[in-house]
């Protein structure tokens, strides 16, 4: 037993110097090429040489990746001043122009023995079985040596002479290989990357490399990526950097919208719980302009029922689901820009240390520039942001600060076309009609198509609730979130999605709060339908009582309630 404990010990203090041994080594490199870096005019190839080594074996070293970036510019712009300048060493110039020489020569006899059957008999094909050959790594073919045993004696008409005179006058000097081209350079960049990922194929940094150098590639070998994509998938189908990658290549290569729909939806039979294909499905529909027509809905809600009844218990597809029927109904809304998508604008009536101030609140989130194309004034915060506001700082709420007057610059005309109640000082200008569209307890706009699609979707979750005994939640909050789309908000609608949450927190009690707030916002649009509440808050600022998990459904409505003061919480902030 004592022997055992020394020779852990041992083990543990061998295990501990060679760490020391690596972080020092480490060390040193690092220090190595911040040196090369601090003067690199000079020093690019003992610097890209240093960096190779250590992102091939550490390919997260983020800051190493960008000044790799930033030396290759500089050999690029030295390679435009002067044909002459290469990172490579003479060796390297004579070895690259032989092997160039030996691939020339390997096509020409490959031509000249295709022109010559061509001419003759026909010469049976014989298959030849290839290997899988690395892409980053392939060497040009070169004949192999045969052995003592195999050899025979050539004529001697047919022995090759030696170079005359002449011929070596054409064999160039040192001077005079030619030079690789900026592409070239970039192609080892690629091989560089891919022996990275091969250290961590879910490097940020490596997949962000690669790409950068496709972008600055003359003739970036895009199709030869999409088949690389495709492998790494094969190795880890959820690897998001390579959906990611596989996104900006797909891009370049002008693929339609179909085709990668396709390859998502093969991806996905083979594999429903695989969220980043579903992601990457998301994602293609999305920078399609973003607008699904009711025909694709139509085939996506069919489709994806399919998955639903085959992996009930898995939530990817329902979460897929979700966003798809949130975005499709929500399509006239994300568009809105400019005018149109102000809220509201509210002026206070008090100063804040010494200050006025005023509220602008945006359907979609805006940046700073936009709000100034608003309202004048002297500062400007963005609500909830904790940062300094910078250009691309976003939000839907603003807050504007000035010691003087606070102009709301859109003139009385557009104001009048775009908002439809106005009050005197402290103003408060609304757009009443995009609320009311908002908070609407009707049934959301859809063609009968959409309709259909919608009803057959429901019909399914209630008969995978008979099937499952009610024990899976994923359908019963799939029931519940859709009905108020079909059928409108109402007491009725209310009392049946509270009846569904209940059983869904029954299903699965460690998710309560989730379920809840599917309730919040059934609960919020039928409230402000009763008793003409959201047209009182139009006309004069209305202090709720809503109790609710999800505080941000009131965002929008920010410029005209007030919290019930009894109501404790920490997002009241956010409204008051």
């Amino acid at each position: 037993m004592h022997g055992m404990q020394k020779l852990e010990e041992s083990a543990r203090k061998a295990r501990e110097k060679k760490r020391q041994k690596k972080m020092a080594e480490f060390s040193g490199a690092r220090s190595l090429v911040f040196k090369l870096f601090s003067k690199i005019d000079g020093n690019e190839r003992p610097f890209l040489d240093t960096t190779g080594q250590l992102l091939t074996a550490i390919p997260d070293l983020y800051s190493f990746w960008v000044m790799r970036r930033q030396t290759l510019e500089l050999v690029k712009k030295k390679m435009e001043a002067d044909p002459e300048f290469t990172l490579s060493t003479p060796d390297e110039l004579e070895r690259a122009w032989k092997q160039a020489e030996a691939r020339r020569e390997a096509e020409l006899k490959k031509n000249a023995k295709t022109q010559e059957n061509a001419g003759g008999d026909a010469v049976p094909e014989v298959e030849v079985e290839k290997m899988d050959v690395d892409i980053a790594s392939e060497e040009p073919a070169v004949d192999p040596k045969p052995s003592e045993e195999t050899c025979e004696e050539v004529p001697a008409e047919e022995k090759q002479s030696e170079p005359s005179e002449e011929s070596a006058k054409d064999e160039p000097t040192p001077k005079s290989y030619p030079r690789p081209t900026f592409d070239e350079v970039i192609d080892a960049e690629i091989a560089l990357s891919e022996a990275a990922l091969l250290s961590n194929h879910k490097s940020y940094s490596a997949w962000n490399h690669r790409r950068w150098c496709m972008e600055i590639h003359t003739n970036p070998p895009l199709d030869r990526e999409l088949k690389l994509c495709e492998k790494a998938l094969t190795i880890d189908c959820r690897n998001f950097h390579v959906w990611d990658y596989r996104r900006f290549v797909v891009r370049s290569l002008k693929r339609t919208l179909e085709q990668e729909l396709k390859y998502a939806e093969h991806m996905v039979k083979q594999n429903p719980s695989n969220y980043s294909a579903w992601h990457y499905r998301i994602n293609l529909l999305m920078e399609a302009g973003g607008t699904i027509s009711d025909e694709m809905f139509d085939k996506e809600i069919r489709q994806i029922t399919e998955v639903c009844v085959v992996n009930s218990e898995d939530q990817t597809a329902w979460t897929y689901v979700h966003w798809l029927i949130e975005h499709f109904f929500d399509k006239a809304f994300a568009s809105l820009d400019g005018l149109a998508n102000v809220v509201s604008f509210t002026e206070d009536s008090g100063l804040q240390n010494g200050e006025k101030r005023s509220m602008i609140v945006f359907y979609n989130a805006v940046n700073v520039k936009v709000v100034k194309s608003f309202v004048k004034g002297e500062k400007y915060v963005a609500r909830g942001q904790r940062s300094p506001v910078t250009t691309a700082t976003s939000a839907h709420i603003w807050d504007i600060y000035s010691t003087s007057t606070i102009d709301f610059l859109p003139s009385e005309d557009q104001i009048n076309q775009h908002f439809s109640v106005k009050t005197p000082s402290p103003r408060r200008i609304v757009n009443e009609t995009l609320i009311k569209s908002v908070f609407s307890k009707d049934p959301a706009p859809m063609s009968d198509l959409v309709k259909d699609a919608l009803q057959f979707f429901l019909e399914t979750c209630n008969e995978l609730m008979k099937e499952n005994d009610e024990s899976n939640p994923w359908e019963i909050c799939a029931y519940a979130h859709l009905l108020p789309f079909v059928n409108g908000t109402s007491d009725e609608t209310e009392e049946i999605v509270n009846e569904y949450v209940a059983k869904a927190k029954k299903a699965d009690p460690q998710r309560t709060e989730m379920y809840d707030t599917m309730l919040d916002r059934v609960h919020l649009i039928n409230g402000l339908n009763q008793n003409a509440l959201l047209q009182t808050i139009f006309e004069k600022e209305v202090e709720l009582s809503f109790q609710l998990n999800d505080y941000s459904l009131l965002r929008l409505l920010g410029g005209l309630v007030r919290l019930d003061s009894a109501v404790k919480t920490s997002q009241r902030a956010w409204f008051v």
